[in-house]
């Protein structure tokens, strides 16, 4: 649970950023190329490090395509955030992701028959939250 806060803390400023270099580059490819490159030698250096240490084990690329997608839509996110993070903010833009998540697990949960009307109610108050939220970021 902790690390999971600490990456979501952690994803505040890096939606800031993104939206600060599009704003200075006046560019949207300019700043998810960047955060892919980075994320890139990042996970490549962690897989290097963990393979000599012999933490892991290489043994191969996975075979199946749909694997390879993440990255696909990793890019398109990072795209998105970074055409939208100036006009609505960071506090809105994570508020909304997190919406996006709850949406995406209650529809998850409705596929697989584990879904109350409890944790629907729970995902609409979430989206009421975002709107208030949006409505009184464009109140100065």
């Amino acid at each position: 649970m902790v690390l999971s806060v600490a990456v979501g803390f952690l994803l505040a400023p890096q939606l800031g950023i993104t939206g600060t270099v599009r704003s200075h580059a006046q560019d949207l490819i300019g700043p998810s190329l960047l955060n892919f490159v980075v994320g890139f030698i990042i996970l490549a250096a962690a897989a290097l490090i963990s393979s000599a240490a012999d933490w892991v084990e290489f043994t191969g690329f996975p075979r199946g395509w749909w694997l390879y997608l993440g990255g696909v839509i990793g890019v398109i996110y990072l795209f998105l955030v970074a055409s939208v993070v100036r006009t609505i903010r960071v506090f809105v833009l994570s508020l909304a992701l997190v919406g996006g998540q709850l949406l995406g697990s209650l529809i998850f949960d409705l596929a697989s028959g584990r879904a109350s009307w409890i944790l629907a109610i729970g995902a609409a108050l979430a989206f009421v939250d975002i709107t208030v939220a949006h409505l009184g970021s464009r109140v100065r």
